[in-house]
Order: C-alpha cells, then sequence, then structure tokens
C-alpha cells in the first residue's frame, strides 16, 4: 500500500479552484446566469424518498440549471421507483450491501453522453463520460466500512481508467475528513493517491459540521469556481462545481411570452375582412386572412423578463413562501455561526420545522387543485399520477423487424412491413356511407358508389363544430397562429374560413401558403 505520510502535509493545503460558502439564492454572485461552462452539483441526499423535493426546490433557488446533479447516500434498497426531474435522464448504482447505499446521476438530456458502474469495492461508483475530454465519477462510501484497503484499491483502479480525460471530476461523500488539522489518518493517503492521477481537492471546507467529508478532486486545464451551499436539507451541505469552457452565450431562460387573447378577439372582430370575402383566388384569400392575423397577434405579443426575486420557483410554492425559505436559511447560517447558542438553535429548529410543514401543505394544495382541474379528463389524471408517484415507463425499442444476426433479413422484413401496409388498411378498413349529410342533387348518383370519392363543399355550422371542439393545449403550426386565437374569434373566423374552403373546392386549388416540406 502506498506510503501516505511523506506528503500528506503538503497536500493538505492544495485547492485547484476558487472556493466560497454561500446561500443558494446568491450563488449568482459567484456563477453568472449566463455562464455556460460545465456545471456539476452534488448533495448527500440522506435517502432520496424523503428528500427529493426539498433538493428541486434548492436547485430553483439556485436561478441557473446545472448540467450534471450527483446524490449520494440515496437509500436505494428502499426505493421501487427513481423520482423523475423534467430534461433529466437519470442513471443509478445497482450493487449494494447497506441500506444507506446509492449513487444517482441526474444528467441533462440534450448531453451526449455514457454512463457505466464498475466493480467497486466497499463503497458505490458511477462513471460518465462526456465525449473524450470529460469524465465525471461519482462516489459514496458508507462509514461503516472501517478498514479502507479494498475502497483505496478500487478507488486507484477506477481513476487510472479515466487517466485520458483532460477533464476528470471525482466528486461525492467520501467520508474521509481531509479539512488541514484533522484527526483523519487515512485523509494522506486518499489524497496521495488522487494526486498520483493529477487529481486535487477543489475545497476543504467543512461540509458536515467542522468536518470536510464531501469532496470535488478535479483535473483540468479551466478555472473552476467552487460553491459550499448552505441549507438544511440534510446535515450535509450540497456543492457546486463550476467549469468555465467558454462554451457560446445561452439567452436566460427566464423570460416569458405574454399575449393579450382578449385585445386580439376585439382587434379581429373590428377588422374589415371585405377583402378576404371579396377574393376568388384560394392563394389570395388565405394570404390575406394569415397575415392580418399574424400581425394582430405581434402587436398584442410581448416579451416579459422574471426578475429573480418574483420568479417562481416551482408552481406551488408562492412569494410568501420564498420570504420564508429565505429567513428560514437565514436563520441556519446564524445558527451554525453560533452552534453553542442554544436559543439559535431552538428558534432555528422550530421555524425549520414550521417551513417544511408549510412547503408540504402547498404541494398537497396544489396537487388537489390539479387533480380537481382534471376530474373529467381520464387522461390528464393518470399523467398527473404518474408525474407525482415518479412513474414513467421508458420505451422499448422496436426490435420485432430487427434480427442481429442477419441484417440483410432485417432489411427485409422492414421492406416487407412498410410496402404492406397501404394493402393492410384497406383490407380492414370499414366501407360505409355517411347518412346524416345532405348531398347536392346535381351531383350524378354514380359518384355516391363506394368505389368513388366526391370532395363536398362545406357550410358555416360544419365549420364552426370544427372549431369548437379544437384543443387549446396543442402547439401552433408555422404561421403562429394558435387554436386558442381562433376559439376565441370563433363567429369572425368562422365565415372566413368556409368561404375559403369553398372556395379552394370550387377551383381545385390548395393555397400554396399552407403547403410545407
Amino acid at each position: 500500500m502506498i506510503e501516505s505520510n511523506y506528503i500528506s502535509n503538503q497536500l493538505d493545503s492544495v485547492e485547484i479552484s476558487n472556493a466560497n460558502k454561500c446561500l443558494p439564492n446568491k450563488c449568482d454572485i459567484f456563477i453568472k446566469n449566463n455562464y455556460t461552462g460545465l456545471k456539476v452539483f452534488h448533495m448527500n441526499i440522506r435517502s432520496i424518498n424523503r428528500h427529493f423535493d426539498e433538493m428541486v426546490v434548492l436547485l430553483s433557488e439556485i436561478r441557473f440549471q446545472c448540467d450534471i446533479l450527483v446524490l449520494s447516500e440515496c437509500w436505494l434498497s428502499k426505493v421501487v421507483g427513481l423520482p423523475v426531474l423534467n430534461g433529466y435522464t437519470s442513471y443509478f448504482t445497482k450493487n449494494h450491501k447497506n441500506q444507506n447505499d446509492g449513487v444517482v446521476l441526474y444528467i441533462k438530456s440534450n448531453i451526449a453522453c455514457s454512463v457505466t458502474e464498475p466493480p467497486f469495492s466497499d463503497g458505490n461508483c458511477l462513471i460518465c463520460k462526456i465525449g473524450d475530454t470529460t469524465s465525471i465519477v461519482a462516489i459514496y462510501r458508507s462509514p461503516s466500512y472501517k478498514s479502507l484497503d479494498n475502497f483505496f484499491n478500487s478507488f486507484n483502479l477506477i481513476l487510472s481508467t479515466v487517466s485520458c480525460s483532460r477533464t476528470t471530476i471525482d466528486v461525492g461523500d467520501f467520508n474521509i475528513d481531509i479539512k488541514p488539522g484533522n484527526n483523519d489518518s487515512h485523509s494522506g493517503e486518499y489524497l496521495t493517491i488522487a494526486a498520483m492521477h493529477g487529481l486535487f481537492p477543489t475545497h476543504t471546507l467543512p461540509t458536515r459540521l467542522t468536518n470536510c467529508l464531501d469532496h470535488i478532486l478535479l483535473k483540468t486545464n479551466f478555472s473552476t469556481t467552487t460553491l459550499i451551499l448552505e441549507t438544511h436539507i440534510t446535515d450535509h451541505e450540497p456543492l457546486l462545481l463550476f467549469v468555465d469552457k467558454n462554451r457560446p452565450k445561452l439567452k436566460p431562460p427566464h423570460t416569458f411570452t405574454k399575449i393579450n387573447y382578449d385585445q386580439i378577439a376585439i382587434d379581429i372582430t373590428n377588422k374589415d375582412w371585405t377583402d378576404v370575402m371579396a377574393a376568388s383566388d384560394a392563394n389570395l384569400a388565405v394570404n390575406l386572412l394569415v397575415s392580418s392575423l399574424s400581425s394582430i397577434i405581434k402587436v398584442n405579443t410581448c416579451k416579459c423578463n422574471i426578475s429573480n426575486k418574483t420568479r417562481n420557483l416551482k408552481p406551488w410554492i408562492t412569494p410568501g413562501m420564498i420570504r420564508c425559505i429565505r429567513h428560514r436559511d437565514r436563520l441556519h447560517k446564524k445558527h451554525k455561526m453560533n452552534p453553542d447558542n442554544l436559543t439559535l438553535q431552538h428558534i432555528y429548529k422550530r421555524y425549520r420545522n414550521y417551513c417544511n410543514s408549510l412547503l408540504r401543505k402547498l404541494k398537497n394544495a396544489f396537487e388537489k387543485s390539479e387533480f380537481e382541474k382534471s376530474k373529467r379528463d381520464p387522461k390528464a389524471i393518470w399523467n398527473l399520477i404518474n408525474n407525482i408517484t415518479c412513474i414513467k415507463p421508458k420505451p422499448l425499442p422496436p426490435m420485432e423487424l430487427i434480427n442481429p444476426v442477419n441484417p440483410l433479413d432485417s432489411v427485409d422484413r422492414v421492406n416487407c412491413f412498410f410496402a404492406n401496409i397501404g394493402r393492410k388498411l384497406s383490407e380492414n378498413a370499414i366501407i360505409c356511407r355517411p347518412t346524416t349529410r345532405s348531398y347536392n342533387s346535381s351531383i350524378p348518383s354514380s359518384c355516391l358508389q363506394r368505389d368513388s370519392m366526391v370532395l363536398l363543399e362545406t357550410n358555416l355550422v360544419e365549420v364552426d363544430n370544427l372549431i369548437k371542439n379544437l384543443k387549446v393545449d396543442c402547439a401552433t403550426g408555422w404561421d403562429g397562429l394558435s387554436a386558442k386565437v381562433i376559439k376565441l374569434a370563433r363567429p369572425t373566423l368562422a365565415p372566413l374560413i368556409t368561404h375559403i374552403c369553398n372556395l379552394a373546392i370550387s377551383t381545385g386549388v390548395f393555397p400554396l401558403c399552407l403547403k410545407r416540406q
């Protein structure tokens, strides 16, 4: 085993990142919202089932999205379904010895990466590789393992496998105290192994009471910033690492589009549409209608910025709740600065419990109101149940047409499948003649036979009913005209659309501006 004492004193003072402690809502002082480097968040969550919602609120307080979330001590042996985080893909360890074991990674869905769980003794480990340049090693070591020989052997081997990466981030709860002047006899050997692979700690600040047990070991040529977040969720303080890779700036996400639908409906009603109704060319009529509607919508649309102070963290969190959270965090900071003051300790704990209870009540009330809104829509109710219970099954890839042994056979089977779709649909189609619509008596009876097709002109009643049944939650088309706008101005737009449809049918012209490749 490596001799550790001879360089332990030197390694204790080595830090390669600008490290600070701060409240979650003050992170933007050190990491600006328009910085677009790699952001890695770590938290000892002490049961992902218990503290996941509180962690989500904490992430919202940070005011910018993290690229990778590393959660340790997840108690995965008691987890049935891993919580879902929108916009992220989750990965988790499967080999656990203790009830509190488990490492979970949440990685932004737009990040191309590979995640593996290597063999690891006396701990849990996941390795995330982003291309050939960046590796993130997430580790949790339970303090129940008294002997560290097996852990050090695995630790050394894992770092060897990622040695080719130009940027290596080793993050997790190691339960080894690396704070300078500590009494942990294992810290020297631990830091020596890391140094042999070019990794050094980004900070040595306390993360649990007075001990530095949660580490980020780093090898990189980029400038970095490390923040230790002062929060109450568990007895371990979360870590946030920012690696500045000088990527192009992205548009800040905290904006929203405000549309004055009431004024749009008024402007559409008051506009003179004589030119559309007088048009005898379907192309001209559609162009006039779309351009006029687009200009009205544009005039009544504006982009608004959401200030960080007024921005809602989650739908169920009110501005008053935000003030409550910040006051709780201030009390926690005062308590940490004066741990022997029993009065501060009592005030903080009482207010913390009140704040947590209020958060749970607000979330329950929000979910109850969502169920009440969707009580007549079974699909929406099941979507809510799946979101609340974190049940989102991943669809399996279609393998019924794939033969991994014989690729040529796969190609033939796929070709046959698509070549026979039309024939199978026609065989299964039920041919019936509509009886509720009155036909033009001038149409020859031969045109109404089963083997013929006729396109009849529409009327105002049919168009009006179709507009009534439009779904307002669908995305807008290329022209930016939403179903909501059309439904609001239905009395005015229904005659115009009826005229355009009949014009296209009578002239046999489908408007060019509605054709998109």
